[in-house]
């Protein structure tokens, strides 16, 4: 069984996460103690921690950082298109969407393909500009 840990309301910190920010990805051998009160967990039966960070790293966007007059620039392509953000974001992936019910009844590969379906990158969350010229490389 996967243990995956969320940003929830008490960990909430505007500017620096995300509610559903994915913390950490454990295996049911890792005992969460009360440390991991304020967080979220979402038990998934039957798909390992492994599956689970194979599954969100499928669809990983790049992120490049480049210095430009002595600033980091953060920048990443989607859809042919470069975007460039302020900073990287603190976690890589978002699951807000997901929730324990709906991994409770199904098999395995339905359950990653739900995991799949309600993940975002949370580079695509942050206000982005679209860079005309690419810079990247």
């Amino acid at each position: 069984m996967a243990k995956i840990v969320k940003i929830a309301e008490g960990t909430y910190r505007p500017g620096s996460n995300n509610i559903g920010d994915v913390v950490a990805i454990h295996d049911d051998n890792v005992e969460l103690g009360s440390a991991y009160d304020t967080f979220e967990i979402v038990n998934i039966e039957g798909v390992t921690a492994e599956e689970v960070r194979e599954e969100l790293q499928k669809t990983a966007i790049n992120i490049m950082e480049t210095n430009i007059d002595g600033r980091s620039i953060f920048q990443y392509e989607k859809d042919g298109k470069i975007f460039e953000v302020d900073k990287r974001p603190q976690y890589a992936f978002n699951l807000a969407e997901l929730k324990q019910a709906d991994v409770l009844n199904n098999s395995k590969d339905e359950k990653l393909i739900i995991l799949n379906n309600t993940k975002s990158s949370n580079i695509e969350l942050m206000e982005a500009t679209e860079v005309v010229e690419e810079r990247i490389g």
